[in-house]
């Protein structure tokens, strides 16, 4: 069986764009949606990727607009798009959802991240009889689940995030994760889950900073998957930012120069480096969104060469 990665993506505009820029050239990535608020790029992003691609949806979000008003995602999405075979619903699974009567158990994912709940709620999941179950990557939770044989994917979250963004350069590179490897190793897991390279961290207001910082992966010497922390010059101030953006490309482009063996020019990484060329600020939305679209690829291509 394939051993896949299913990011748990919140819908922010530049990750759906992400999405929509890598995932049909990929094979071994399934994202899961989680909405964060009402945005067309929702219903664009399904329509493209539904016809060809798996994509897990979370029916009850935690965070952002769904998150605060379970109600008001009902609409979304749309019946058309819920008759897709691709389309995958994903439910956390713990008080808000366990008494629904509505789940569609033959195409749903579980998330479990309450041990608690779990345990004293084992008998209605093996009712559910889920497709696969979502598990942070602890021992306790698999040996809970165990007898259930149950198809799992683990859930880690690799992302070392820091409000200070000054704080990253005390470690500006360090390890990722290990997951497309060890989790192959163990009975019952078909994939493993993080939140990509935002972290599980959500907030619906973005304070203004005085420096900016951007974040690659790459497959290490070692064969891991790192992670290198750029940060820009701290002027004090919140102007200059076409400056600081320059800044944190320089550093990505002698970094990607001194690591030619180990860093992989995917198409994404390639266009953002094209910006350094003609000097030009594209906006850190677009900048989140190739870097998202890099990571994609880099985890899609470790898997290729190990599946």
């Amino acid at each position: 069986m394939p051993y896949n990665y299913y990011p748990l993506i919140r819908g922010r505009q530049f990750d759906l764009l992400a999405l929509q820029h890598i995932l049909l050239s990929t094979k071994h990535i399934i994202p899961i949606i989680e909405p964060v608020k009402a945005i067309p790029t929702l219903k664009k992003t399904l329509r493209l990727l539904l016809p060809k691609k798996q994509v897990g949806w979370i029916e009850n979000p935690l965070v952002g607009q769904y998150g605060l008003q379970p109600s008001a995602q009902q609409q979304l999405p749309t019946t058309k798009l819920r008759q897709q075979p691709n389309l995958k619903s994903v439910y956390y699974f713990d008080q808000r959802n366990c008494d629904s009567t509505n789940v569609n158990t033959n195409q749903t994912y579980v998330i479990c991240q309450n041990y608690t709940y779990l345990n004293a709620h084992q008998q209605q999941l093996s009712q559910w009889s889920p497709q696969a179950v979502i598990i942070p990557d602890e021992a306790r939770f698999r040996q809970l689940l165990q007898h259930t044989q149950l198809p799992q994917i683990s859930l880690s979250d690799p992302f070392h995030y820091e409000a200070d963004l000054g704080e990253y350069l005390d470690q500006p590179d360090e390890h990722f994760t290990w997951a497309p490897y060890l989790g192959r190793l163990r009975p019952y897991q078909i994939g493993f889950s993080d939140y990509a390279i935002s972290g599980a961290y959500y907030s619906d207001v973005g304070a203004p900073k005085t420096r900016q910082a951007i974040h690659l992966t790459y497959r290490g010497p070692a064969g891991d998957i790192r992670m290198h922390h750029f940060v820009s010059f701290d002027d004090g101030q919140l102007f200059a930012q076409k400056e600081k953006f320059l800044d944190l490309l320089t550093q990505l482009r002698h970094f990607v120069a001194a690591h030619r063996s180990e860093i992989q020019l995917t198409a994404p990484l390639q266009q953002l480096l094209y910006h350094f060329e003609i000097t030009k600020n594209p906006g850190f939305g677009t900048v989140k969104r190739l870097l998202l679209a890099h990571h994609l690829r880099v985890i899609d291509q470790t898997l290729d060469q190990i599946n």
